[in-house]
């Protein structure tokens, strides 16, 4: 792909830009609205994030492994979703209240993925509830963390709402694993470069 040499300058600009400021610790690359995405060189060998890194379309939902979507609030909870796919692309949408807002492409290691996977297995996610806290336990503006797993035979989703029947031992336990696997999906992010594909505003 031939790059003019002002696009290279463009996208160098931002890129420094981003890694320099203090809202995460991973860098973006903004588009425009009407601009394609640009393929940034990368020498050989080099690994997640400082590879070539570029963005056509999102995969079919079909090769969907992981997903962690984090629900409203009556407060100024965070919302948004951090969706990764079986060929390592990763997409996060900040819907309101995210220091990110819009949406991003960015492409993982296949060991970032499998860390997800050897967590969810560590803490039993198969044999999980559907839903916590479990019975007919009802509590209001308590934000979920819903969090799906697609991987080997397995295809689930759990609801985590952060709190535990109390008349069920051990669920406090589990809720504090569901937590873990969250931070675990949430560090995916981290160091991360990311492309800015899809404009977003806070509501």
């Amino acid at each position: 792909m031939k790059i003019f040499a002002s696009t290279v300058i463009v996208l160098s600009s931002l890129l420094l830009s981003c890694q320099s400021g203090k809202e995460s610790s991973s860098s973006a690359v903004v588009l425009e609205p009407d601009s394609k995405p640009v393929e940034m060189a990368g020498e050989s060998g080099q690994n997640e994030g400082q590879a070539a890194l570029s963005f056509e379309r999102w995969p079919g939902e079909d090769s969907l492994v992981i997903s962690l979507r984090r629900t409203p609030c009556f407060g100024k909870c965070p919302v948004y979703q951090i969706q990764v796919y079986s060929d390592g692309s990763l997409r996060y949408e900040g819907v309101q209240f995210t220091e990110r807002l819009g949406t991003y492409f960015g492409k993982l290691a296949p060991e970032r993925i499998q860390a997800v996977f050897d967590l969810a297995e560590k803490i039993g996610f198969q044999q999980l509830a559907e839903e916590y806290p479990s019975g007919d336990i009802r509590i209001m503006d308590l934000p979920s963390a819903i969090v799906f797993l697609r991987y080997g035979s397995l295809e689930k989703q759990v609801v985590n709402r952060n709190h535990a029947n109390p008349e069920v031992e051990g669920e406090r336990e589990i809720v504090d694993k569901l937590n873990e696997l969250q931070a675990t999906v949430d560090a995916l992010l981290t160091d991360l470069p990311l492309i800015l594909v899809g404009e977003g505003k806070q509501h």
